[in-house]
Parts: structure tokens; C-alpha cells; sequence
């Protein structure tokens, strides 16, 4: 029987020193248009109600009604939507025809603005709010803006409902035209703290401020499942984050998060130094980032521009904070990274495995795969690993990159697997603090890792990296 046993014994080590791949999301939202039996009609004259009646409109639609916009005009004000009782639909639209409209899988742009009813927020205000409880809203054609600086153009739950009940959930933005002030800037187009919403389709720009976050898309209230797909991003802090702010819900992890065909964007106009810079110096740090998430799929997208600013230039950040300890179970944990393409970024991605000295819980089961990464600078290195990331994943990537392909400080990272990748080489190779390049490095801070079968590209008349 001693062998059996063994056998066993050596069965379970292999198995608890075993790659855990990230459990993909659990649910996908899907996003259908709705029918409806009831208009109601919000125009000049000959209406249900006059334009200036629109928030009586929202308060007195009933489930499964239809709100139409006047196309063309502007609604001044901030507008509030109100929990109802039922689950039917209330859908507020342009009144503009589907066929003059984006189809229902093509992304908006600004070049549709003039069919567009206009929702227009006075500066430093918010344009929609979703309030306690507001369910089964579909928003589509519409332009959403300020006419100055603002800090959320729209507010789906307003980060202070601090029970899951509480939350507004089951809302959708289809087609929709955010963007903030062209030259002053806006904190933020959605503040995402709700359940069950998608975000498809939509052009969201001029997200962008001086000396401070701005996002495109945030949330750190909302439980999930989110859908953000195929929609124009633009922020100058982050295009789109999760976390960074302390959850009201006690343990709150933002999950079931889908992310597919999207373009992040950086305007050249925003840089500094470059011969489009417009003159103002928004506040430049990341492209996505991850403080406080689970069970994210980030899939297709186009992740353009991005420099060293306000931050280091790294392009996507994962990355778990607990504003200093406030939130400890703060996590970033089951991420899968594939088939999507960064270019024009002073940095790639940055890996921390905890929030710098606390014990929150630690980053794992991260799988990067399939992704390709050009014209990266030598500014910042490829992948940084920082604070002990668990289980994390990186296989099949091309990244043309100028800078160092690792570095490495802190905690080690366990169980890596880097394997099947091309890379630049830069200055240094794989390189960590104190444990000089090379094996020294895989050794010190990717302990038991596999690191094989990659190739590393040293520029002509560069170092002289060894192969082995």
C-alpha cells in the first residue's frame, strides 16, 4: 500500500502546484430593443407633453411605454428617473426613424447629432440620474452633455445606495452621444453603480480634466453583470475603471464583467510636446484599469495612445486598492485578456498582486493570451510584476515593444506561465530589483514559473541578450 500512498501524495502536490486558469463570466447580459404598447410624445407643439415638460413625462410614464424626443432640440436641466412598479420596459428615444438611425449593431457617432434629441446638464451637474430602485429603462439615440464642466453626465445609482436592493438595475444605453465640454472638460460620461446594465453602442468623448481622474466609463458600487460593448471611450485618467473608490455595500466586488469590441482612445490633441497638442494639459495616466473586479472577460478591443503623464505610461493597470485599507476585500481576480491590440503607449501592463503592504486578498487566475502590442515605447517596460500575483497566465502575445520586456519588485509572483511570446528585448530583457536579468530574475520573483519557448527581439546594435 506504501506506493498507492505515495502516488497520491505526489498526485496532490502536482495538482495544488497546478496553473488555475480565470472562471470566465457567469452571466452574459443580452441586449434586446423592446416593444411597447403605450407613446408618449415630449415635442414643440401637438404633443402629450410640451419640451419643457419632460421631466413630467418621465414621472408619469407606466412600464412598457415609449418616450419620444424631439429630434433636434435641446432639453436643458438634470433629470431624474424614478423606481416603478412592474418589470415592462420604459424606453426614452429620438423620435427620428430606425433607418435614419445607427443599426442596432452599429456604433453612434457624432456625425448623427443633428437627429439627435439634445439632454443638456447646466456645468458642475448631471444630466440623468438613476435613483434608488429605478429598473427596465432602455435609453437609445440620444445626446447626453453640459454646457460646462460636470462631474457625472450620467449617474446609473449615485455611489450612495448601500444595499443591493437599493441599486437601480436593468438598464441599458443603446446608441447614445456622451460627451463633456470640448474645451473645459468632465469628470466622468457614466458613473456605472447599478446592476444589470449594458453600455453598447455609444460614442462617449471629452472625458478629461487637469490634475484629476477622469473616466469614460466607472463604477465601483454596482455588483454586475456589466456589458460595455462596441463603444467609442475616451478619458484621459482611464477610459474605463473598476474600483479606485469605496464601495457603500459592505464586500462589493464589481463581477461579471464583459468588455468586446470596443475602441479606447487618447486624442493626440491631449499630449503635450506633439504638433496636435490643443494647449491644455489634461491629466494623462491609463487606458483600463482594474482596482476592485472579478470575473472580467476583456475581448476584441482597440486600446490607442497612451503616455507617461500623471502616471508612468503603463497602458492597462491591474491593480487592487482598498483606499488604504478602507475596503480590505477589494480583489482583482479571474481576468481574461485576449485578442485584443494596444498600440501607441509609453508602457504595457502593469500586474500588482495586493494594495501595496495591506492583506487584501491577491490577484489571481489572470490569463493574457492572443493580443498583439506595436509601437510601444522604451519609456516603461512591457509587463511589470509587482506584489505577488498569483496563477497569472501570459502565453501567445506578439509585442513589439522598445522598452525592457519585465520588471519585477516586491512579493514574487507564483505560478506564472510565460510561454509562446515575442517581445522586445529593449535594454535589459527580464530584468527585477536586485537580482540582476536572466535567470537570476526568474528565479528570485517568478519562483517555480514555466518561462519557455518565447522569443526576444534585441534591436540592431542593442545589447547582447543570452538566449538562454
Amino acid at each position: 500500500m506504501r506506493p498507492v500512498v505515495l502516488s497520491l501524495a505526489c498526485c496532490l502536490a502536482c495538482a495544488l502546484n497546478a496553473q488555475v486558469l480565470p472562471e470566465l463570466p457567469q452571466e452574459y447580459l443580452e441586449v434586446c430593443f423592446p416593444t411597447t404598447e403605450n407613446t408618449i410624445t415630449v415635442c414643440g407643439s401637438g404633443c402629450d407633453y410640451a419640451n419643457g415638460q419632460l421631466q413630467q413625462a418621465i414621472n408619469a410614464a407606466q412600464p412598457n411605454s415609449t418616450i419620444l424626443l424631439q429630434a433636434g432640440h435641446t432639453y436643458s436641466g438634470t433629470y431624474t428617473l424614478p423606481a416603478k412598479t412592474g418589470n415592462g420596459w420604459i424606453v426614452i428615444r429620438s423620435n427620428t426613424t430606425d433607418a435614419q438611425l445607427p443599426a442596432a449593431d452599429q456604433r453612434m457617432t457624432p456625425a448623427f447629432s443633428s437627429l439627435l434629441p439634445r439632454i443638456e446638464a447646466p456645468a458642475g451637474q448631471t444630466a440623468l440620474t438613476f435613483l434608488s430602485g429605478a429598473h427596465h429603462y432602455y435609453l437609445m439615440g440620444l445626446e447626453v452633455t453640459t454646457t460646462g464642466y460636470s462631474f457625472d453626465l450620467i449617474r446609473a445609482g449615485d455611489g450612495t445606495q448601500n444595499t443591493l436592493e437599493s441599486l437601480p438595475h436593468d438598464i441599458v444605453f443603446d446608441r447614445i452621444y456622451i460627451h463633456g465640454h470640448p474645451t473645459l472638460g468632465t469628470k466622468r460620461g457614466i458613473a456605472l453603480n447599478s446592476a444589470r446594465t449594458a453600455v453598447v453602442n455609444c460614442h462617449i468623448s471629452d472625458c478629461k480634466g487637469e490634475g484629476q481622474d477622469t473616466q469614460a466609463i466607472c463604477g465601483w458600487n454596482g455588483p454586475g453583470p456589466f456589458k460595455i460593448v462596441n463603444n467609442y471611450l475616451e478619458g484621459s485618467g482611464e477610459n474605463v475603471m473598476f474600483g479606485g473608490a469605496n464601495p457603500d455595500i459592505q464586500d462589493l466586488v464589481p463581477s461579471d464583467i464583459e468588455v468586446r469590441n470596443n475602441h479606447f482612445f487618447k486624442p493626440l490633441s491631449w499630449k503635450e510636446g506633439h504638433p496636435d497638442y490643443a494647449g491644455t494639459p489634461w491629466c494623462v495616466k491609463n487606458i483600463f484599469e482594474l482596482k476592485n473586479a472579478q470575473r472580467v472577460l476583456v475581448e476584441g478591443n482597440i486600446l490607442q495612445n497612451n503616455w507617461a503623464d500623471c502616471q508612468s505610461g503603463f497602458a492597462v493597470l491591474i491593480t487592487p486598492r482598498t483606499q488604504s485599507g478602507a475596503s480590505m476585500w477589494s480583489r482583482v481576480t479571474d481576468v481574461t485578456w485576449r485578442y485584443n491590440i494596444l498600440l501607441g503607449s509609453d508602457g504595457g501592463y502593469n500586474f500588482s498582486g495586493h494594495d501595496d503592504q495591506l492583506d487584501n486578498p491577491v490577484s489571481t487566475r489572470i490569463l493574457m493570451e492572443h493580443n498583439l502590442a506595436y509601437d510601444i515605447s522604451n519609456v516603461n517596460k512591457m509587463y511589470q510584476f509587482l506584489n505577488g500575483t498569483e496563477h497569472l497566465t501570459i502565453r501567445h502575445n506578439t509585442s513589439l515593444n522598445a522598452g525592457t520586456t519585465t520588471s519585477a519588485a516586491g512579493d514574487p509572483t507564483l505560478f506564472l506561465t510565460f510561454q509562446d511570446n515575442i517581445c522586445g528585448f529593449g535594454n535589459y530583457g527580464v530584468c527585477g530589483t536586485g537580482a540582476g536579468c536572466g535567470n537570476g530574475t526568474i528565479n528570485t520573483y517568478f519562483p517555480g514559473s514555466t518561462f519557455s519557448h518565447n522569443v526576444l527581439i534585441g534591436a540592431q546594435g542593442g545589447p547582447n541578450g543570452n538566449p538562454s
